[in-house]
């Protein structure tokens, strides 16, 4: 007979960042690296810019700067765990 050991983490009770900001230039990018609580783990994670124009995030969490300005993007966990990350564009 074969055997299998699954092993079921927790839910993230909560997500943090290595950076609370960044600094980019116009063209640059940045990758988000999102830390959960220990033990736990998030089959999927969102990344959403509130303002667009200004710098845009792709769906594995790389930042890319447009123009000059301020946005944040909002890092998500599947259980609606968040944390924010303020892009300055100069």
């Amino acid at each position: 007979t074969d055997r299998c050991t699954v092993e079921v983490k927790k839910e993230p009770s909560k997500i943090k960042l290595a950076k609370k900001s960044v600094k980019l230039k116009r063209g640059k990018t940045y990758q988000i690296k999102p830390v959960l609580s220990s033990k736990s783990q998030s089959n999927r994670i969102t990344y959403t810019s509130k303002h667009r124009a200004v710098a845009v995030v792709s769906g594995k969490g790389l930042v890319r700067a447009k123009k000059k300005g301020i946005t944040y993007i909002t890092v998500q966990t599947y259980n609606k765990k968040n944390t924010k990350l303020k892009v300055i564009v100069i």
